[in-house]
């Protein structure tokens, strides 16, 4: 008789073959997935815990002498917060609940820091920015200032107009 098919020691090593090549496959798949989940689970941990150790915050608002609005800002946090990093500004300023100037129309008071590529403010240290925007006239209505910063850092000030130059 001649018979013509797969004798069944071929049979055995083909799936043998195919169940080798499908359990490498699944662990290959299963390590891939596993580290990207730990990675990413990695990452927010610590993100969370940085934004956890930064705060900020607008200690006072008062008038220079060309009239413009200057906003004293103080690093909360325990951590240092990057507010420029070479053409990047990490801070953004809102002035009645509008981005001034696209968020990054302000302009540190020091002007070695304008000039600096890399402006960090360290733990309890102050910076002066410039606002360009005119210190409100008493009889104005109130200003209400906002700055965000890293690591969803963010504060709040009211400005109330006075006789007095700073609010």
């Amino acid at each position: 008789m001649n018979s013509k098919g797969v004798t069944p020691v071929i049979a055995t090593v083909l799936l043998l073959t195919i169940s080798v090549a499908a359990t490498a496959s699944a662990y290959t798949f299963i390590t891939t997935v596993q580290e990207d989940v730990q990675s990413s689970f990695e990452d927010e941990m610590r993100m969370s815990e940085l934004e956890a150790q930064s705060d900020l915050n607008i200690e006072y608002a008062y008038e220079n002498s060309d009239g413009d609005l200057l906003v004293n800002i103080r690093n909360t946090g325990s951590i240092p917060l990057i507010f420029q990093n070479e053409d990047q500004i990490n801070v953004l300023m809102f002035i009645d609940f509008s981005p001034l100037n696209g968020g990054e129309g302000w302009e540190f008071e020091d002007e070695s820091l304008q000039q600096a590529e890399l402006v960090e403010i360290d733990p309890q240290e102050t910076v002066t920015l410039n606002t360009g925007e005119s210190f409100p006239d008493e009889g104005d209505d109130e200003l209400w200032l906002e700055i965000t910063g890293p690591y969803r850092t963010s504060s709040t000030h009211v400005c109330h107009p006075t006789d007095r130059p700073s609010c």
